[in-house]
């Protein structure tokens, strides 16, 4: 017990570490679309906090904040960054209630988590909202503050590259993320520097998110979806969408995620793989979040299956995070 201890207060400090890192994103996010997002990732925060105290309340215990766990407000950042800039304020509250309450507190808080929870809540958002969550608004363009945005909304690159065709995307602007998408997950060059931080930091090692995305570059450059060069082929598929997102902020997620480097590993493969045939000949453009979701009941076993025998103990217990 005491070492499990000793292991969720490492997790909870690596939490703390991806606020961090999500604040660089926000910050960017407001000076390309305006007011908006600023409300949404308020909204996301106090919406967290809220959840928290309620769950709080029927427990009849303190807050998980107040004990200096974050995580309801780092799962549900990501959860809004994730998110077109134009989304009403409707489907925000929806899926930091799912995130908060169902995706995390529904299995016992932070350390009962089965799948992640903005994972868990963007996808069942993706069902209910298609139409409003694929949808994107173009940097500086006019953005209302109301219920509906009334933005001009846009399909994202990932939705050309699903119908065969090459994105009209110049590579500058590929590399600083200024293209229809997600609010908060398509700038290439920031996420990778965070990510690079992340692992001088040890926030996150370097086996799962490396694994990860060199698995979905091999099956790119092996399966290309679009008529141009291999090597264009894994650049769209890598810069396009969330990819490199999902990398930094929700597959290696201390508390979702296998504990043990070989297990990291080879969860990290699969999920690349699977990202990719996900977004391939799924319905949906986020496949890394559908992904995280068919392989999240069976990270236990990945980690008992490859995990080093000093590091089980009887009941299955799981260390190293």
């Amino acid at each position: 017990m005491a070492v499990s201890n000793i292991q969720n207060e490492r997790s909870l400090r690596r939490i703390k570490g991806y606020l961090y890192g999500l604040i660089p994103l926000a910050l960017i996010t407001v000076y390309l679309y305006g007011l908006r997002p600023a409300i949404l990732i308020s909204m996301a925060v106090v919406l967290a906090i809220l959840s928290d105290l309620f769950v709080a309340a029927l427990r009849r215990r303190s807050p998980d904040f107040a004990h200096g766990d974050l995580s309801s407000i780092v799962w549900s950042l990501v959860f809004t960054l994730m998110l077109p800039a134009s989304v009403n304020y409707g489907i925000l509250t929806v899926g930091v209630l799912i995130t908060v309450l169902l995706g995390k507190h529904a299995f016992g808080g932070y350390t009962g988590c089965v799948f992640h929870p903005a994972a868990f809540s963007f996808c069942g958002c993706a069902i209910c909202w298609q139409e409003e969550l694929f949808r994107y608004p173009t940097s500086f363009s006019t953005i209302g503050l109301g219920w509906n945005s009334g933005a001009i909304v846009n399909d994202a690159p990932a939705y050309t590259i699903k119908l065969g065709g090459v994105p009209n995307i110049d590579k500058i602007d590929l590399l600083l993320g200024d293209f229809p998408g997600p609010m908060g997950a398509t700038f290439f060059l920031i996420l990778i520097s965070i990510l690079v931080l992340f692992m001088v930091l040890k926030t996150v090692t370097w086996h799962i998110p490396v694994a990860y995305l060199v698995s979905a570059a091999i099956y790119a450059y092996v399966f290309p979806r679009i008529q141009t060069t291999r090597p264009e082929s894994v650049m769209f598929e890598l810069m396009s969408g969330a990819v490199v997102f999902a990398a930094v902020f929700i597959v290696s997620d201390p508390f979702t995620s296998p504990v043990n480097p070989r297990a990291k590993l080879i969860y990290g493969a699969l999920l690349g793989i699977l990202t990719m045939i996900f977004s391939h000949f799924g319905a949906f453009q986020m496949g890394a979040c559908f992904a995280v979701l068919l392989l999240g009941p069976l990270v236990p076993y990945i980690d008992r299956r490859l995990a080093p025998r000093e590091a089980t103990v009887k009941g299955g217990a799981r260390y190293g995070r």
